[in-house]
């Protein structure tokens, strides 16, 4: 092989893996100070620094309405953290209520800023690494460093209310201050904490003393997506769970009565089978309303007195029978086809007896 075909080669074998590496970059998700992050920027290792140290540090996912009260601290990390944490004015006021009430509220937010919490803005400066030294407001050792890149400064204070906690120069990169009841702690750069520099110099000893006061240390992971948000029985409210609730006994009721016997079956009623008389009694019906019902009975009186003439029928019976004919005729009433209906009975006792 040629000498210029190898360097061709390695050229193309640098420029896949450049490409490859620049790909795999693209495609990575960003680092983020979340205590689920494992990345350069996460909090993952401050958190299983405080459950080693056995202090009481939970994830908080639910909304800021609902913090618990007193001696909780809260943690919004992360640039932009804090106004992605409140929303809005009403979001500022809940929290400043609830630091007043004794919470402790720590922003470590370089752009943070709040009327509502008197945060005062910091200074934007140059994003750069620098050691940063304990200040009036941290009783620790005198000597302590911290590393971190610093993204901007506060004014230095050393009062009563407002304390340094660290310091770069002349300037505070984290400061302390009473609200009400509570504390809100300041920082203008969130690294200290991160995976990268715990582990140098005394931040994790800083990040401890900082934490160790507090009963509970919550981190607020609702601003990066984990956010825990209400069950659907929560949302629907309580007259629909009790809508729902009827619903289901009623159809458990249906079910039960549907499979199981209390009573003895019912039995349907047996089919309407009409028979000849019924007819009859229609058609008797129906002479009556046309006005023909006592011409029909003078008929059928006619033909049973013929037949009874000329079979020369003397007893009694047929006596009886002609008698009740004449009645039926020289009758009259609203139930002529009651007397149409005896009239023909009689006339086929005749021709069944007689003819």
């Amino acid at each position: 092989m040629r000498k210029a075909d190898v360097i061709i080669a390695g050229v193309a074998i640098l420029l896949l893996a450049l490409l490859t590496a620049l790909r795999n970059g693209a495609h990575a998700p960003p680092s983020q100070p979340s205590t689920f992050d494992t990345g350069a920027n996460g909090y993952a290792a401050l958190y299983d620094l405080l459950r080693v140290e056995r202090l009481n540090a939970g994830r908080f996912e639910d909304p800021i309405g609902t913090l618990p009260p007193n001696s909780a601290t809260l943690v919004l990390a992360g640039s932009g953290a804090f106004a992605a944490a409140v929303h809005n004015e009403q979001g500022e006021r809940a929290l400043d209520s609830w630091v007043r009430r004794g919470g402790t509220l720590v922003i470590a937010d370089p752009y943070a800023m709040s009327r509502a919490l008197g945060l005062r803005p910091a200074r934007i400066r140059r994003e750069n690494d620098a050691i940063l030294a304990g200040g009036c407001g941290y009783h620790a050792a005198a000597a302590m460093q911290v590393g971190a890149r610093l993204a901007a400064t506060y004014a230095a204070s050393c009062t009563p209310q407002r304390k340094t906690l660290l310091q770069a120069g002349g300037r505070a990169a984290a400061i302390a201050y009473r609200r009400g009841k509570g504390t809100v702690v300041a920082i203008a750069a969130p690294s200290i904490f991160d995976n990268t520099h715990l582990a140098l110099r005394d931040n994790a000893a800083f990040a401890y003393g900082l934490f160790a006061e507090s009963r509970n240390v919550l981190f607020d992971e609702r601003i990066y997506g984990y956010a825990a948000g209400r069950s659907f029985g929560e949302v629907i409210g309580w007259p629909v769970r009790t809508a729902i609730a009827i619903s289901i006994a009623a159809l458990l009721l249906a079910l039960v009565g549907s499979n199981v016997p209390f009573a003895p079956p019912l039995e349907a009623a047996p089919p309407d089978e009409r028979d000849t008389s019924a007819y009859i009694a229609s058609l008797a019906r129906m002479l009556e309303r046309g006005g023909a019902s006592d011409a029909v009975i003078k008929r059928l009186a006619d033909s049973a007195n013929t037949i009874l003439r000329s079979r020369g029928a003397r007893d009694a019976e047929a006596a009886q029978i002609a008698t009740e004919l004449v009645q039926l005729q020289i009758s009259s009433g609203p139930r002529a086809a009651a007397r149409l209906l005896r009239a023909g009975r009689l006339y086929a006792r005749v021709r069944k007896d007689y003819a």
